[in-house]
This record gives C-alpha cells, structure tokens and sequence, in this order.
C-alpha cells in the first residue's frame, strides 16, 4: 500500500470514528433519490436549496420542483413543442430562483431562453441561425453576469457573454479565439465551462489529439482583444470521444480540478483526471493525481464545501468523492451525467432514465 493510500486510510478512519456514520452504509445509500416521472436524459441541473432545483435535458425536457423532489413540474417552451418531440436537447441550464431561469438549446434551433414566471412564458433572448452553432456549457459568475460556449465554427470558438441576467447575449468574436483542428468541447454536463470572475473563464476541451486541453481566457476592456492562453494536460488523452468534461475550483481558488475520460470506454481506468495546484499562476500546470483515481470515464466534478470529502465527480458507472483531488474513493455505483452544488452546500446529480438524486 502506498503512502497516499495509508494516508487516506488514516483519514476515513478518523472520520469513521468522529461519529460520521453515513461513511459506513452502502454505496447506493449515500444518494437519496429522486422520482421525476420523466425517461429523459437530464444532462444539466442547477439546485438552488434542498427544496428547490430545475433540471434539462433530452426531448425538450425541462423540469422544476420546490418541495425536495416529491413533485415535479414539466415546463415547455411552445415554439419549441414540435421539436421536442424528435432530438431537441437542452443542455445549459442556470437558474436564479425557482421563477427565474434560462436554458440553451445543444444543436439546432440554436437558441436560448429565459422565463421569469416558473417557466409558464419564455423568451428567446439568443438565436443563431449557423448550422455549425451548438452550445456546450453555460456558467454565470453573479446575478447579472455571464458566458456560454459553443463548439467553433470555422476555426474560431462560438463565446457569447450576457451582462444584463441573461436578457440579451453579445457575441466576443476574435482570431485569439482559434481552436485546433478537430477541437470541441463535450455537452455532457455543463461544466466544461468554469467561469472565475465576470471577465475570466477556463475551457475544458477534447476532440484532438493527443492530450486534452485547458483555455484560460482574461477579458480585456475591449472585448474583442481577450487574452487567451492555452495549456496541455498531459494526463488525459483526447480524440473525438475524450478529453476534458469538467473543471471544478475549490472555494480558496488554490487548487483546479479537471475530469474527463472517453465516454466509449466509460470503463477504462485511466486518463480521467487532473490537478493543477496553482490556477492563478500565469504558467498553468497539470499533473495527475498522486492515488487512486475514479472508477472510469467522468462527466462533472465539484468543490463541495459542506462535505468531509468535498470533492465530487460523477459518470455514467458511478461516483466518486476525494478529500484534496489527488485519492478518490468510490461513492456509489449508481450513474449519473451533472452535478449541482446548492447555495446552502447541498448536492444535486442528474442522469438518463430520469435520474435525480441528492447527497446525503
């Protein structure tokens, strides 16, 4: 046994015996799940309380509840209805409270919109009419500001940035903004996008070969002038179905963590995680973690506070939890696509089939 593996032993031991019973029940146990009535593949959720969550996903799929899952409100958006009947997904979701909210569309009708009613109105305060245009993630760094992605069209990422709630969307076109070829990001759980401050966001992409890659990007007050640096993490290989899926920050800022994989080989156990110890350092460094690593491909990461083991990553063959990033341990076998942490530290996963849960 290695010495990170004593370590983290010693640790979950200290924390069996300072009372945390719930370290010792079954994996399945540590998710409290959660009936939505829905099949759909719900590929992002944003929860705001214990009560109170919105998630989306496959076949225009937008469901609410405020009572802690026991209900559920399906919500449509009427211009969309006849879409949502055949490949329709909406895989960007943020919401502000349980009557405000906005979502984007993964593919086309490239769009995006936001109610302000619990979803009873919506309306459509973005629309490109590219064929290319597809949005991956959408993140807010405050009330009122924020960024969306989407895959680059001719060469050059698709960034569009809000600074009014969402209301209108502006797009930040500049040759610093060119991807390699092949280049993506993955829509699998909004939150390859990581935005650090109302100008600033890193990006998680995969798509090319032969390493995945993180894009820091630095606004400068002509937006069209960014500052965009580039760095390689080694540790995760990438080609069409893998890269980067999630980047998630610890509340001090000190420590950025990647995850990733190949989500046709969901099993495979290796080149699904990163650290980088000094993301506010000018030279961005990756390196993998020093113990055991997740149990295979994963598609979100958190920094949850409220938790002994704050670290929290999901996939499709189940989750994992860590104290520092670097060892993680198995949670649960029970998969899941996205992660959401609460304002009150609560957290939130959705998946296929219908998937809700919270952590206990």
């Amino acid at each position: 046994m290695g010495i990170s593996q004593v370590a983290r032993g010693i640790t979950l031991a200290c924390l069996m015996a300072s009372g945390l019973g719930w370290l010792q029940t079954t994996f399945a146990q540590q998710w409290e799940m959660l009936a939505t009535g829905s099949e759909s593949s719900f590929r992002a959720i944003h929860a705001l309380d214990a009560d109170k969550a919105w998630v989306c996903g496959s076949q225009g799929t937008i469901l609410r509840t405020v009572d802690a899952g026991k209900t559920w409100t399906r919500l449509m958006i009427p211009e969309l209805q006849d879409a949502a009947k055949g490949k329709l997904e909406f895989r960007s979701l943020h919401a502000w409270t349980e009557q405000e909210a906005i979502v984007a569309t993964a593919g086309q009708p490239c769009a995006i919109y936001k109610t302000t009613d619990g979803g009873s109105r919506w309306e459509r305060v973005y629309s490109n009419s590219n064929l290319n245009a597809f949005v991956d993630s959408m993140r807010f760094f405050d009330a009122q500001n924020g960024f969306a992605v989407g895959d680059p069209i001719d060469g050059i990422w698709m960034l569009l940035q809000t600074k009014d709630r969402g209301a209108s969307w502006q797009s930040v076109a500049s040759p610093g903004l060119k991807a390699k070829e092949g280049e993506a990001a993955f829509a699998a759980s909004n939150s390859c996008l990581l935005v650090d401050s109302k100008d600033s966001f890193w990006l998680g992409t995969g798509g090319s070969g032969p390493v995945g890659l993180v894009h820091r990007f630095d606004a400068t007050p002509d937006l069209n002038r960014p500052m965009f640096a580039t760095s390689e993490v080694t540790t995760m290989p990438s080609n069409a179905s893998s890269g980067l899926f999630s980047l998630a920050i610890d509340s001090s800022q000190k420590k950025l963590i990647a995850v990733g994989g190949d989500y046709q080989q969901v099993d495979l156990a290796r080149g699904h995680n990163a650290m980088n110890e000094s993301p506010m350092a000018k030279d961005h460094v990756w390196r993998a973690a020093t113990g055991s690593s997740p149990r295979g491909f994963r598609s979100a990461v958190v920094y949850a506070s409220k938790y002994k083991l704050p670290w929290i990553c999901v996939g499709p063959n189940g989750s994992d939890w860590s104290i520092d990033g670097s060892a993680w341990d198995g949670l649960s076998d029970i998969g899941f696509h996205a992660l959401s942490v609460a304002s009150d530290g609560t957290v939130w996963a959705s998946g296929s089939a219908g998937r809700v849960a919270r952590l206990r």
